[in-house]
């Protein structure tokens, strides 16, 4: 179990080329824009917020959920030590996150740097429908660790990535991905297998993300986590076939008998509902 020891918070005044609304400032900086945010420090694990909005009235809720996260992850890895310090910004739009980071994402994660960008904004703080208040921290947070554990698995491995991040994640929209699996059997939606390994961020996200998320299942599951690393492994050479003695159409189908036993009945999932996503959600 970590400890956790908690430092007082640091108000701390960026200066940067463009404009973002912020309390006035005392200070007249003439043509650099003021920008203010607070910082604490958790088990070396740093953690920046705005100085106003929701992010920043829920900040202690969201360090403690980065903080879980980071345990969960590490269990689910079977790694018993994670020292590397972690740097996590929440920004109020997605208009900041392609700001900072060149995605207008909800989340999103650089383990060069070492640092996590969540989006998190209520209906308050938008001018569109959408509205973010449970940003992808154990998402972003098994990409961080996985990628710093083990290494990036590169471009072959993009559904490895992401599918591993979204099993951890669990479910969406109080969905499975198993039973969100089943339903995009029944309805037809499952992406090709060469589409997965090729093209993956070409694949519609709902359906490529869980998708990826049940096959990462079966494979630690079956073949065990050890197994699984070595395909993950950037510097492996041995083909799919070659580390678990079957092909991954094979492995597919697999895992669409298992599924279609245990989940006989097609889940009453609302398509319309479920693109809007895992993590937002639209004002009512």
């Amino acid at each position: 179990m970590m400890k956790i020891s908690t430092y007082s918070s640091l108000a701390i005044l960026f200066l940067a080329g463009c404009q973002t609304e912020s309390p006035t400032p005392k200070t007249d900086y003439g043509d650099w824009a003021y920008e203010s945010t607070v910082v604490k420090t958790v088990d070396s694990h740093e953690f920046t917020f705005p100085t106003e909005g929701y992010a920043f009235e829920h900040r202690d809720e969201y360090v403690q959920e980065c903080v879980d996260a980071i345990a969960y992850n590490c269990k689910l890895l079977a790694i018993t030590e994670f020292t590397v310090p972690i740097k996590y910004r929440f920004v109020t739009s997605r208009e900041e996150m392609a700001r900072f980071t060149g995605i207008a994402a909800s989340g999103t994660t650089n383990s060069w740097t070492r640092t996590i960008h969540m989006a998190v904004f209520d209906s308050t703080e938008t001018t569109t429908d959408e509205v973010l208040t449970d940003p992808p921290i154990v998402h972003e947070t098994m990409h961080m660790i996985s990628q710093v554990a083990w290494g990036h698995p590169g471009q072959k491995g993009n559904w490895i990535n992401e599918g591993l991040a979204t099993y951890a994640a669990g479910t969406c929209s109080g969905w499975t991905p198993r039973e969100m699996y089943r339903f995009f059997m029944e309805n037809e939606m499952l992406a090709s297998v060469d589409s997965m390994i090729t093209d993956f961020y070409h694949v519609g996200e709902m359906v490529g993300y869980h998708q990826a998320a049940v096959w990462v299942e079966h494979m630690i599951s079956r073949y065990g986590l050890e197994t699984f690393q070595q395909y993950w492994n950037p510097q492996n050479t041995m083909s799919f076939d070659e580390i678990f003695g079957v092909s991954i159409a094979e492995m597919e189908t697999r895992i669409n008998e298992d599924i279609l036993k245990e989940i006989p009945e097609v889940p009453a999932i609302d398509w319309e509902v479920l693109q809007e996503g895992c993590y937002t959600r639209l004002n009512s």
